[in-house]
């Protein structure tokens, strides 16, 4: 008569059952933060009113600093960075100075306000040849890419239809495939 052991398979059992709460365990994780996110949103989609009325008042804010910069004896010809509206101290006698355009208190919220100069950015449509050829010298854009999007710029500009060297008027753009 021949014994035979007893059978191995007592441990898969005991691996099954650990496999199926890590994946429990894990799904309920899961569950938990999507609940979270819900709970913030339905918190969120109260304060919408709280938080339209906050902007609105940043940007009458905004408009006032703008406003009173140009009543500053001395300041309303030009723009500076050291200015109220530009993040700087401003004048210590000037009309804003007891104005913070950070961290303003509303209700229960807060804004702050930023206002950023387009003038100092360059205006395409203006610009010189050499600026934007500049321009592209430092973004790294090769010399035959760059006669060719300067030429195109400068077509764009002309009141005419003849096209510069690598240029592009109205008839390559028509016979493109509308987007």
């Amino acid at each position: 008569m021949k014994i035979v052991p007893p059978a191995r398979n007592r441990g898969i059992a005991l691996i099954i059952v650990m496999m199926v709460i890590v994946v429990l365990g894990l799904m309920a994780a899961k569950f938990a933060s999507l609940m979270q996110v819900e709970t913030k949103l339905a918190k969120n989609v109260g304060s919408e009113s709280d938080l339209e009325w906050l902007g609105r008042s940043g940007v009458e804010l905004a408009r006032y600093v703008l406003a009173q910069q140009l009543n500053i004896p001395g300041e309303s010809g030009y723009d500076a960075l050291n200015q109220k509206w530009a993040g700087g101290p401003g004048g210590t006698n000037d009309l804003l100075a007891d104005i913070s355009l950070d961290n303003n208190q509303l209700g229960r919220g807060r804004f702050t306000v930023k206002i950023i100069d387009l003038e100092r950015k360059v205006n395409i449509n203006f610009a010189d040849r050499q600026v934007l050829q500049r321009a592209m010298e430092l973004l790294g854009v090769d010399s035959f890419d760059a006669s060719r999007i300067l030429d195109s710029i400068e077509d764009w500009r002309d009141p005419n239809a003849d096209p510069h060297v690598n240029g592009a008027e109205s008839d390559y753009y028509l016979k493109l495939p509308e987007p």
